[in-house]
């Protein structure tokens, strides 16, 4: 990756490992859990939303393409970089940011595991029906973008039906918020399963 873009992306995302090159990084990076995939340019860590349009930003004005990652369990290779690409690696965005068990709803960045999000729902007793096989290293950015199912699915619906609402990042930078409630066409809807 040419070394200007290195560093805009670095200037936009502030933090010691926020950016990396190293060749120990690009190659945990370079394969999913099933041992597909090629060696990225580089990897993003961002740790907050805007962080993540930070970095969308500068790969929009640089051409470079941005391939997310999280859990890497990718079973529609999904997360396919290239020397051209870079990898926005969500791992760091890993928090449970709210759990309403009145409205037996929770709010999570997309980076947290399937798993976690079940272990911290378990003590209000709800669960978050999707468990795919892969439900142990998946991220919850992940089932949403594959419209992950699992056992459950037969009798409880796949993500799509207990999403409620997604902030997204678009290409440009532009964060936008579609809602299941959303009058019109079924954006929401559109978006979950768009990778799968």
């Amino acid at each position: 990756m040419d070394d200007a873009i290195v560093s805009a992306f670095a200037e936009a995302l502030h933090g010691g490992d926020a950016v990396a090159i190293d060749d120990a990084t690009l190659a945990e990076n370079a394969k999913d859990y099933w041992g597909f995939g090629r060696q990225p340019g580089l990897v993003l860590r961002p740790r907050s939303r805007d962080d993540v349009v930070a970095a969308v930003k500068v790969a929009a004005a640089h051409h470079v393409s941005l391939v997310a990652r999280a859990g890497a369990s990718n079973c529609s290779a999904g997360v396919m970089a290239g020397a051209d690409r870079a990898v926005l690696d969500l791992t760091q965005m890993n928090r449970v940011l709210d759990i309403n068990p009145t409205a037996r709803t929770a709010r999570v960045q997309p980076g947290v595991i399937n798993f976690d999000l079940q272990q911290q729902l378990a003590p209000h007793k709800l669960v978050f029906s999707p468990d795919p096989v892969s439900a142990h290293l998946a991220s919850i950015g992940g089932n949403i973008i594959e419209n992950a199912g699992g056992p459950h699915a037969l009798k409880y619906g796949v993500t799509y039906n207990h999403v409620l609402s997604v902030e997204a990042v678009l290409a440009d930078g532009t964060v936008i918020n579609l809602d299941a409630a959303d009058d019109g066409p079924d954006l929401l809807g559109i978006l979950i399963g768009s990778e799968g």
